[in-house]
């Protein structure tokens, strides 16, 4: 008789732990290589009432940006992430010159941040700072009229930018920082309505309306303004958007009636369809250009497996990855080139809306900010150095600042503690790290910063003791607070497409009532009109006596309704009370919440 041997329990055991090790430390999402370390970075308004900085550009190393200091209204200041100076009191007082700074709203040329703002005046009209001279540049409407300039460019060492004058419309109009150029591309008070400027070569390229062929592509090149193509031929326009050089070319998206909108590109000379991504009339709506390891990337929908992602040589134009497999698609978007890979959010159908990228070959879910279904809705994808930087909400936290790198993800800092979120906006790099605007419920919405964390130091000798609070600036009251309290987790849409939150205004409310407007928007980015965007559902406004709390109705309008009906998604969102007392104190409150349509049958789908 043979005997078996008994199997070691202890040993067995031993590999079963470190199995289940293993598998712990492959499932689990690891912290971002090397710590970030976020924090608040200045508090221009001590108190809860917050400076809401806004609209951050780049220039000289520092980000310009508005806000207000709680005296003056919202004007130019700058920062280096340490310290906040303000640049110039544009409007002077308590009134706002509110500095247009983000995007193509502001632009550097010859020693100057371009950029537009209201004086009170001369109306809005082109301004310019060095930092040290801050001064209006043209006076494109004379008296108290505003040009409103636009889509500031830079291209062939001129300055280019729309603006409206009443006899001439919005025209497109050129500066060379002293004299002053008009292009007049539809004569008369019509307007030509320049848009999606790009430079390219020596020359700026754009789409313009002449009032004739219809909206077509357009340029000025050495002082000449001329139409590239009439892409569809006659009165009905090709409406050519999103302008993105790669190589020799401008690729952008236009739309002839026998394609429908697709992929064309011109080298100035020649202007051609790039491939008919959907064969027929209907077109496959090509967006959100990118250029990434020599390639432009895209979203489209080719009819059979939905928008999904997209890359061309201008040779090859093929799927890049199919991420959510089947006719709905994943929707990509908010393309961001980081640490040699391209970042987006997409929803596989399975995380819901999260991060992916991808390094030219393969293509990945990044991290699962959110586990499950439902998604983070990740916005404002920024890259920090090597590393990608976004606001998402992964169902504990709401919305807050968090970093991505590779494939994992670490929360950058839980600035309002607990579910509500701190409602983070505006992320700009600075340096080796970037700023952004958030509200912390302490001190309202202020400038916070996170960057890689210094090495720790030793810690100072202990103090004698409390240091004095400091005295308040002149001027400025030391107890400057309002605030608002939202009610509530989930609001029932009735059959008439009405909901009531209500809102409380503290007994300790010594100026009341609160007053101001709440709006329900959504929580992240949703298809709406052709692209991703965070939409604004309804708005109202109120006023409640200190001690009081009252229902306000918010009404959808249409719009609203059918995005509510289609999307989910567009059903999670932000209640955000924009409040006031009589003192003037300002705050801005927000809670999440989830809208529930009404009762089937019951909510008629033309009211």
């Amino acid at each position: 008789m043979c005997s078996i041997p008994r199997p070691r329990r202890r040993t067995t055991r031993l590999w079963a732990l470190l199995a289940a090790l293993t598998a712990l430390l492959i499932a689990a999402p690891a912290a971002a290589a090397g710590p970030f370390d976020t924090r608040l970075a200045i508090d221009l308004v001590p108190g809860p009432s917050g400076s809401e900085p806004e609209g951050f550009a780049s220039y000289g190393g520092q980000l310009y940006f508005g806000a207000t200091d709680g005296v003056l209204g919202t004007e130019l200041w700058r920062t280096d992430g340490i310290t906040a100076t303000l640049v110039k009191d544009i409007n002077p007082g308590a009134a706002a010159s509110t500095p247009y700074l983000a995007g193509t709203q502001a632009a550097a040329f010859d020693g100057f941040l371009y950029f537009s703002a209201f004086d009170g005046a001369g109306g809005r009209e082109l301004w310019r700072t060095d930092g040290t001279t801050t001064e209006r540049v043209h006076d494109v409407v004379p008296g108290v009229g505003s040009a409103s300039p636009e889509w500031l460019t830079v291209a062939g060492g001129q300055l280019y930018f729309r603006a409206f004058h009443p006899d001439y419309g919005s025209e497109l109009y050129r500066t060379d920082g002293r004299t002053l150029t008009r292009f007049e591309i539809r004569p008369g008070r019509a307007d030509g309505y320049p848009s999606s400027l790009v430079a390219f070569g020596e020359a700026v390229y754009f789409s313009a309306n002449e009032g004739v062929t219809g909206r077509e592509v357009w340029r000025v090149r050495r002082g000449l303004l001329q139409q590239v193509a009439d892409i569809e031929p006659g009165a009905r326009e090709g409406e050519p958007q999103s302008f993105e050089p790669l190589g020799g070319h401008l690729y952008f998206t236009a739309s002839t009636s026998a394609t429908g909108r697709e992929l064309f590109r011109t080298d100035g000379t020649t202007t051609q369809l790039v491939r008919d991504i959907r064969p027929g009339a209907v077109g496959s709506e090509p967006y959100s250009y990118t250029a990434f390891a020599g390639r432009l990337w895209f979203h489209a929908n080719d009819g059979v497996r939905g928008d999904e992602l997209w890359r061309t040589d201008g040779t090859t134009t093929a799927l890049a990855h199919d991420i959510a497999p089947g006719a709905a698609g994943s929707e990509p978007s908010d393309f961001t080139v980081a640490g040699g890979r391209l970042y987006m959010t997409a929803d596989d159908a399975v995380h819901g809306d999260e991060p992916w990228s991808t390094d030219g070959v393969t293509t990945a879910l990044a991290a699962d900010v959110n586990p499950g279904a439902r998604g983070s809705s990740p916005d404002d994808l920024t890259a920090v150095g090597e590393r990608l930087f976004l606001l998402a909400e992964d169902g504990t936290h709401g919305e807050e600042p968090w970093i991505v790198d590779g494939s994992s993800a670490a929360l950058a800092a839980d600035v309002l503690a607990g579910f509500q979120g701190s409602d983070p906006s505006d992320p700009a790099a600075l340096g080796d790290g970037l700023v952004f605007s958030a509200n912390d419920g302490v001190h309202g919405r202020e400038l916070w910063r996170s960057a890689p964390a210094a090495p720790p130091v030793s810690p100072p000798p202990p103090s004698p003791g409390p240091a004095p609070a400091p005295a308040p600036r002149p001027g400025v009251a030391r107890d400057r607070a309002v605030r608002v309290t939202l009610a509530g987790r989930r609001l029932a849409l009735s059959r008439r497409w009405t909901v009531r939150l209500r809102v409380a205004c503290p007994a300790a409310e010594a100026t009341g009532p609160c007053r101001g407007t709440v709006s329900l928007r959504t929580r992240g980015r949703v298809r709406h009109r052709g692209k991703r965007r965070v939409v604004t559902l309804t708005s109202a406004r109120f006023a409640v006596p200190a001690g009081r709390s009252a229902l306000v109705t918010l009404t959808l309008p249409r719009s609203s309704r059918a995005l509510a009906r289609r999307s989910a998604a567009a059903r999670r969102v932000s209640a955000v009370a924009v409040v006031r007392d009589g003192a003037g104190n300002r705050a801005t409150v927000t809670r999440p919440l989830t809208l529930t349509l009404p009762r089937a049958g019951r909510a008629g789908r033309g009211r």
